[in-house]
């Protein structure tokens, strides 16, 4: 998928050609096997205002805690544990009680997940307390290789579009909206390009 894509692009935005060339390996694909959707809902709410050291840090304490240094909790382990006992481990009391209400919460199967658009799936999963829009764009571009995401709330995909396209300043979201159209279908990959273009 990832060579149909970036044709298109190039055919599509002359001005991504570049980028395209001198990108890497693009991760945009479905995982197999479909992630621990749960899990993956857990470490977004764990890594949220965090820099990845410390969401690892803490991840791997609470892992501990709950008996599996390799494994994230499952929402039984979760249920059972206080809030006071995931504050000992560096969860913050919000965050916390975000875990609770994600164990307790009915999510779809990773199955389910498969069948539904892109929109039914933020619906779904933006019930969650502390599972926003980005949190879930992030698992359709990246678990479920769903190829026409635009996160217009991405910090890095508006910077990488004033690099890319030398705008005085980072574009609105409706400008992002509009310099993206003609992405689409593949929308996912151009916002690829925007990350790798702040990478030089």
């Amino acid at each position: 998928m990832t060579d149909r894509a970036f044709q298109h692009l190039r055919r599509a935005d002359p001005a991504l050609g570049p980028w395209i060339d001198r990108a890497g390996e693009c991760p945009i694909r479905v995982r197999e096997p479909l992630p621990d959707l749960f899990g993956t809902l857990a470490s977004c709410i764990l890594s949220q205002q965090l820099s990845g050291k410390a969401a690892a840090t803490i991840t791997r304490r609470l892992c501990d805690l709950c008996g599996d240094p390799d494994a994230m909790p499952q929402p039984q382990q979760i249920l059972a544990l206080g809030v006071e006992e995931m504050r000992a481990v560096g969860v913050s009391r919000p965050k916390a009680h975000y875990l609770l209400g994600l164990a307790a919460h009915p999510l779809p199967s990773t199955d389910d997940l498969v069948e539904l658009s892109d929109e039914e799936v933020i619906e779904a999963l933006t019930t969650v307390k502390g599972i926003g829009r980005w949190s879930v764009e992030m698992l359709l571009m990246f678990d479920l290789g769903r190829p026409d995401i635009l996160p217009v709330d991405d910090v890095g995909v508006r910077n990488g579009m004033r690099i890319v396209y030398e705008l005085d300043s980072n574009p609105t979201k409706r400008e992002m909206i509009a310099r993206a159209t003609p992405w689409a279908p593949y929308r996912s990959f151009g916002s690829w390009l925007m990350w790798e273009a702040l990478r030089g």
